[in-house]
């Protein structure tokens, strides 16, 4: 290689460095406003979640409420179920539905709504209801859901 062509790679070599540089210090600005960017959404959504968390410790808001639970006969529960309505109207329970597993019907699903978490966390802690539900044979601790709508249709 003559001292020309080397000086010639070597330049071009340069021009590459000098090209590859100033192409990563733009994808830096961007990725910069980019995680900037991140951040202010991130602290935008920890405030409405530290919100959200706060109002649901006040038990302000309506909340739909899921009860799951297995039964020992289906038809035995619901006579346990339907003669507890006064402890469910008490409570502001509004009962959406009441659902069984297609496969086994002794698995039951219930579905309402409550005036808030606080009043749901009443209802589900009330002996009267754990009465109700030894009587209806609910058999093993039910799964309880509480939860907020965030999003409408």
């Amino acid at each position: 290689m003559t001292h020309s062509n080397s000086r010639q790679a070597y330049t071009q070599s340069c021009s590459r460095l000098i090209f590859f540089y100033n192409l990563m210090k733009e994808e830096l600005v961007m990725l910069k406003q980019l995680c900037f960017a991140a951040l202010i959404i991130t602290l935008i959504a920890g405030v409405s979640v530290s919100q959200a968390a706060k109002k649901d410790k006040s038990g302000s808001g309506k909340v739909t409420v899921v009860i799951h639970h297995e039964v020992k006969d289906y038809t035995a529960w619901k006579q346990a179920f339907d003669s507890d309505k006064d402890n469910r109207a008490a409570a502001g329970f509004k009962v959406s539905g009441v659902f069984t597993d297609a496969a086994n019907p002794n698995m039951v699903t219930v579905i309402g709504t409550f005036p808030s978490a606080e009043s749901a966390n009443t209802f589900i802690s009330n002996p009267k209801l754990k009465e109700a539900m030894e009587k209806g044979g609910v058999m093993g601790q039910p799964q309880v859901s509480i939860l907020r709508k965030m999003v409408d249709k």
